[in-house]
């Protein structure tokens, strides 16, 4: 019975319907508790042990997710770094472009001061 006191009441709820008892939408988790501890096919081992699995499925479900997110984070982290440097790279291109366009047609000076 102590096992059902480390259970989320997600978890409890799963196992009441993988028990195949009947569930309210209101209920609590000391009425899925009591709920499970009365129900006329109760095997402690197996309840046990089936509770165990969900709560598995459920820890693992949660890491997976995680791990998705943390992923994705890092991938939009990297998209934003390769955009700035794309930026920075068209930026550097132009100021090279219009530096290369003053010095392309070079003014000679007898132009502009004329002659003395």
């Amino acid at each position: 019975m102590a096992y059902l006191a480390k259970a989320r009441k997600d978890d409890l709820k799963t196992l009441a319907t993988e028990l195949g008892l009947e569930i309210g939408e209101m209920m609590r988790v000391i009425d899925f508790k009591n709920l499970i501890l009365t129900s006329k096919d109760y095997d402690e081992q197996f309840t046990k042990t089936l509770l165990e699995t969900i709560i598995e499925t459920r820890v693992q479900a949660e890491r997976d997710e995680k791990e998705e997110n943390d992923y994705k984070r890092k991938q939009e982290g990297l998209i934003l770094e390769l955009e700035r440097l794309k930026l920075s790279m068209t930026a550097t291109s132009t100021n090279t472009s219009a530096a290369a366009a003053e010095n392309k047609y070079p003014t000679p000076h007898t132009q502009i001061c004329g002659k003395f």
